[in-house]
């Protein structure tokens, strides 16, 4: 692992309410990343809404700095003939340090006119009654901040970001459970558009999920996770606190190693 890489680890850390948690770092630039989630999924008629439930950290090391954020909801449009997914809703940033937060808000397409992704974010200071900044524009393609005394800079263009390939570990080099391997069926029917034999997979595995943890509640056994343990009530990666723990690519449980990506 070179220092400009970004390491990222996740595992599914409860199943009854499905949680997921995650880890990630990039050495160099010494950013780093903690939350877990879960969701709470309500229909709309022709739409699915998805609660996104649970804390964000990102931590900057060099400055001894944390931001503990919320998160957007994702709504899944045209369900029944072209389905397609947009994040919408609120977030909030805060730092204790610094007394620093924003407000972001992310506006659904309108439904005749307009654009997908667009965002509006607000940045606060500890003592500001008005913002020190904004910024808008699309998160998926340019975003512009404008000051107080209307001076805009280009603050994130798409087009200028050189994306850096992902890594795939071969599947014979996988765990069982890592989930690429684990739902290579289910993926390799629904990308030859088989929803039947897809829906056959999925369901042979979930009910042997469910048959796992019948028996490990028969036995009076806990779940416990590989690479995450709850600290209070937040879910944390067990080896955060050691200087070579992004290197670890032990796949194991739920989780995704740090190579398991899309190859995409």
């Amino acid at each position: 692992m070179n220092a400009d890489d970004l390491s990222f680890i996740g595992e599914q850390v409860s199943h009854h309410p499905p949680v997921s948690a995650c880890h990630a770092l990039h050495h160099e630039l010494g950013i780093k990343y903690d939350g877990h989630v879960w969701t709470k999924s309500k229909f709309y008629g022709l739409s699915v809404g998805v609660e996104m439930i649970g804390p964000g950290i990102v931590t900057l090391e060099q400055y001894d700095e944390q931001y503990d954020m919320d998160f957007p909801n994702v709504v899944c449009r045209s369900i029944l003939t072209i389905p397609w997914a947009e994040v919408v809703g609120d977030t909030h940033i805060t730092c204790a340090k610094t007394g620093f937060s924003a407000k972001v808000k992310f506006h659904p397409k309108p439904f005749y006119r307009g654009y997908p992704n667009r965002i509006f974010a607000e940045v606060f200071s500890k003592t500001s009654k008005t913002p020190l900044c904004t910024i808008e524009g699309k998160w998926d393609d340019v975003l512009t901040t404008t000051y107080p005394d209307g001076r805009k800079e280009v603050l994130f263009d798409k087009s200028t970001v050189i994306r850096a390939p992902k890594r795939v570990r071969k599947l014979t080099d996988q765990d069982n459970q890592e989930s690429r391997r684990l739902w290579f069926n289910v993926t390799q029917n629904l990308l030859s558009r088989n929803g039947e034999e897809a829906t056959t997979h999925k369901s042979q595995l979930e009910q042997k999920q469910r048959e796992e943890a019948a028996m490990r509640e028969k036995n009076g056994t806990k779940y416990h996770p590989k690479y995450f343990e709850l600290d209070g009530t937040k879910w944390v990666y067990k080896h955060r606190n050691s200087p070579h723990h992004s290197s670890i690519e032990e796949p194991c449980g739920s989780s995704v190693s740090p190579q398991d990506v899309d190859s995409s």
